[in-house]
């Protein structure tokens, strides 16, 4: 570990420190708590300091996590680095999943007493970056990285920031695929029931409540992926669509039943042709009804 010069180093106050993230792996990521676990390295250049007679901190403070490890740190004259493992925490917004974006955060500032006044931080643009880690993480796309610095306040002193943001998207056309499309087949299957004949009420009731079970299995396993939420997410607005279908085509059931019950069987031609004009005009209204609900949740 290379000794501080310390009267070196007040001479060369503020220390001018050029901060470099760069990203090598992305580890597992909780959607449920929020934390996800990262590896990479900080690189400090200085065309001013040099390093081997006043070396950078080896504690950072990362306001958003903590530190596992740390390794291979090697140091030259106006050159630093080295490599982190950490775990780090941010609250995801999952008002668009599940096309949500994951905005996964890095930040760092000084350690007191290392304040504004004797360190700044400046970005290199140059040696951040993400490409290994673009090569580590499957399912995910890695969007451009971003760096930007900021002053962290405190009651007693005011501290140089550096924010790192890691955006990941998944494909939208493999996420509807997966997780859209099974249940508007489902919806397609209730939605179905009006073209049956009103003579098998009961084949009707058995198919709806087939695939409305499948529905509310499968908004489980949706709800399953995001911790409990006090919002509506895309995927609870389609299921909440979904849903409306399945009502629509239960009371053209029911009211076809109560028909049933209250005019007998003596007409049954007669009989027929109402439940066939209930069906007819339900077969219209249903997905006029299904767009109504969509829009009023989507845009509420």
């Amino acid at each position: 570990m290379i000794q501080s010069n310390e009267e070196y180093c007040k001479t060369q106050e503020p220390f001018d420190y050029n901060i470099a993230l760069n990203v090598l792996t992305i580890g597992e990521i909780d959607t449920k708590d929020g934390s996800y676990e990262l590896i990479f390295a900080l690189l400090i250049t200085s065309d001013k300091v040099d390093f081997t007679k006043c070396p950078p901190p080896s504690e950072w403070l990362f306001t958003n996590g903590y530190i596992k490890e740390r390794w291979a740190a090697h140091t030259e004259p106006h050159f630093h680095r080295v490599f982190m493992h950490g775990v780090f925490f941010n609250q995801l917004d999952y008002r668009d999943y599940p096309f949500e974006t994951i905005d996964l955060f890095l930040d760092m500032s000084a350690y007191y007493p290392l304040t504004s006044e004797n360190v700044k931080f400046t970005v290199n643009e140059e040696l951040s970056g993400d490409k290994l880690a673009a090569e580590h993480l499957s399912g995910y796309n890695v969007g451009d990285v971003q760096l930007k610095i900021s002053e962290y306040k405190r009651p007693y002193a005011t501290f140089p920031h550096v924010s790192m943001i890691i955006p990941l998207t998944m494909d939208p056309e493999m996420i509807f695929l997966k997780k859209i499309f099974p249940v508007l087949i489902l919806a397609g299957f209730g939605y179905s029931t009006f073209f049956m004949s009103p003579k098998i009420l009961q084949d009707r009731i058995t198919l709806l409540g087939a695939v409305f079970v499948g529905a509310i299995f499968f908004h489980a396993v949706l709800l399953g992926e995001i911790p409990p939420l006090g919002y509506l997410t895309i995927a609870d607005k389609v299921m909440i669509t979904v849903y409306s279908v399945f009502s629509l085509t239960l009371i053209s059931i029911l009211v076809q039943q109560r028909y049933l019950n209250k005019i007998g069987h003596s007409d049954k031609d007669f009989t027929l042709s109402i439940a066939k004009e209930i069906d007819k005009k339900l077969i219209k209204l249903t997905p006029i009804i299904a767009a109504i609900i969509f829009s009023a949740l989507f845009f509420s």
